[in-house]
């Protein structure tokens, strides 16, 4: 089977997606729920290690949004491919939402919100207007906040996150952020961040690179905490992960960089991340 393109998945989401309904294994078929396809294209398995165990990950939907801002669109739709295929037949399902798509998204959001389990929304630099109003018109309860405060996971490569609701540029600022953790959280810092010891462990693609938004964790205010630090240069880290102790919800952030860094291994990494040390969350008591 050959690696999926995106205009099959386009294809695929527009015809699919509201009916639920399954191709045959033996035609080509682009990721979509129940599918799968191990042909990771450019992606490299090999180092994508485990755990020992991601049973776990049975059980997790992942949608991924591939509107970016920070990095050029047929980047962020390589990288989002690599990601896909990468974890595809691992976890429960995998979606991939082109920009023409976010009411489906906001869709999915929404049924993924309160179903017990961790559900992960993967976002390219740009928080779609369909899950949370541009301009922050809607700064509580949007779909996004409701998705985030039931326990799942939200993802974002590319812009500072939350910040960008269209290719044009901002329009939540750093209120995006705040308005999502209830918290006076900024991320108006940056450094070369250097592979972690649980970097060397999980992330085995993930080097040295130089981030331009990531999180100050001295500055976490309760009830977030750090959860795991990836890439760290003295308090400043990206790739991370901060936890919410009263809900379980959690931000993670990859490769917040502005152009030209293109060749970052962003679909790589972040799909050793999920394999790799998502099931160790899981495993939890």
């Amino acid at each position: 089977m050959k690696s999926l393109s995106l205009y099959s998945i386009i294809l695929v989401l527009m015809g699919c997606f509201l009916t639920g309904c399954l191709l045959d294994d033996e035609e080509e078929t682009p990721i979509g729920p129940g599918e799968t396809n191990n042909d990771s294209g450019n992606s490299n398995n090999n180092n994508i290690t485990g755990n020992g165990n991601t049973q776990g990950l049975k059980g997790i939907e992942v949608a991924i949004s591939t509107e970016a801002f920070w990095f050029d669109q047929d980047i962020a739709d390589r990288e989002m491919n690599i990601l896909a295929n990468n974890i595809n037949g691992k976890v429960k399902s995998v979606l991939i939402f082109v920009p023409e798509l976010q009411n489906q998204l906001a869709t999915w959001v929404a049924s993924r919100t309160n179903d017990n389990k961790i559900d992960v929304l993967v976002l390219c630099g740009v928080f779609p207007d369909s899950i949370y109003k541009a301009e922050n018109l809607q700064p509580n309860g949007s779909i996004a906040e409701k998705f985030l405060d039931a326990g799942n996971m939200i993802v974002n490569t590319g812009d500072y996150i939350f910040f960008t609701t269209s290719k044009e540029g901002s329009s939540n600022l750093d209120l995006g952020l705040q308005n999502m953790t209830d918290a006076e959280i900024d991320m108006w810092t940056g450094g070369y961040m250097e592979p972690t010891k649980e970097a060397e462990k999980y992330l085995p693609t993930y080097t040295v690179f130089s981030s331009g938004r990531s999180f100050n964790t001295d500055k976490l205010i309760a009830p977030w905490v750090p959860e795991v630090l990836f890439g760290q240069d003295n308090e400043r880290s990206d790739p991370a992960v901060i936890r919410n102790k009263n809900t379980n919800g959690r931000i993670a952030i990859f490769y917040q960089v502005e152009w030209p860094d293109e060749d970052l291994p962003r679909g790589q990494v972040m799909s050793e991340f999920i394999l790799n040390w998502l099931p160790t969350v899981l495993l939890k008591p």
